[in-house]
């Protein structure tokens, strides 16, 4: 093997990593020997803070043709052996490569953690995904719900063993999710992710004066409750004499409307109101119908003259 130390297979192992307290694996030397030796080899083990097979401190005990490193300690340690033959003359000495043996004391680092509060409406589309920035060996995920806002003590979750999680959000509610990431050296909890999931939102309106005369204006409100995120209006109206001719208000696009000039005749005109919210899975909320009432305005007897008890106008009088 050219010098190069070897693991229990016979394969070079020029370099491994092991976490903090783990156990390296053996290292071992193979020696050709010249058949016609009669010497018996001796070994010596030695470590060295440099990558140099010369200049080590020689590990006591260490006489055999394998030894086998500790990690005590984070950091690098070369090791080499020395190995000669005995009986056979000066200069039956020699030493191999080193190997080196990295011990780390490194948990999982989450470097992305799942978002701290997802809101959507029933049905919304969520996902729950963790990023892990550092760690040695395989990462094993297992994500976790919880009825409390906390990452210990939660359910964990069939099947749910990857980097990202999809919850179930066919109900109202507000469940809390973790994920627990395993690797050779440790383990690391991300932290907690609430999912609230809310109603499809619902809009009403209501008016403080449901009916005027011709000319007047009354200001009609939507409220709504459900729904999350960001909400958007449209207003409508159509006259019950023509209910099959609806009319969308230009500009009419805030939780208010101020009636105009379409209440230029009289009659009933019926009002609604089309809510968007832009939150993940939350439906088109239409209102019902708000009637407004629209009369002519009244007019006076006598052109407006004032009358006397007889009925007859009384401009003036002198007493």
């Amino acid at each position: 093997n050219d010098g190069d130390l070897v693991d229990s297979t016979g394969t070079p192992l020029l370099s491994q990593e092991v976490c903090e307290g783990g156990t390296p694996e053996t290292l071992s030397v193979e020696v050709i020997s010249d058949p016609s030796s009669t010497g018996v080899f001796s070994y010596q083990w030695y470590s060295n803070t440099t990558n140099s097979n010369t200049g080590g401190t020689e590990i006591d005990g260490a006489i055999n043709a394998s030894y086998t490193p500790e990690a005590l300690s984070v950091g690098t340690i070369y090791y080499y052996v020395e190995v000669s033959q005995e009986d056979s003359g000066s200069g039956c000495v020699v030493v191999s490569n080193t190997s080196s043996v990295i011990v780390i004391n490194s948990i999982p680092i989450i470097d992305i953690q799942p978002s701290l509060l997802t809101e959507v409406c029933i049905d919304g589309a969520v996902e729950l995904s963790v990023t892990v920035a550092d760690g040695v060996g395989i990462t094993a995920y297992q994500w976790f719900e919880n009825d409390n806002n906390s990452n210990t003590g939660g359910t964990e979750i069939p099947g749910a063993t990857s980097t990202t999680y999809t919850p179930d959000t066919s109900e109202a509610g507000e469940i809390y999710y973790y994920v627990e990431i395993t690797q050779d050296c440790g383990s690391a909890t991300s932290e907690v992710s609430t999912v609230r999931v809310v109603e499809d939102p619902v809009a009403e309106i209501s008016s403080i004066e449901p009916s005027l005369c011709i000319g007047g204006s009354i200001e009609l409100e939507a409220t709504t409750t459900g729904g999350t995120s960001t909400p958007s209006y449209q207003w409508y109206y159509y006259n019950t004499l023509t209910p099959g001719v609806v009319t969308q208000i230009t500009g009419a696009t805030a939780a208010t409307y101020q009636t105009g000039t379409e209440l230029s005749v009289e009659g009933i005109y019926n009002y609604y109101v089309e809510v968007t919210y832009d939150g993940s899975g939350c439906g088109l909320a239409t209102s019902s119908d708000f009637a407004v009432t629209v009369d002519s305005i009244p007019a006076l007897d006598n052109d407006g003259d004032l009358v006397d008890s007889t009925g007859t106008p009384l401009l003036s009088q002198e007493v």
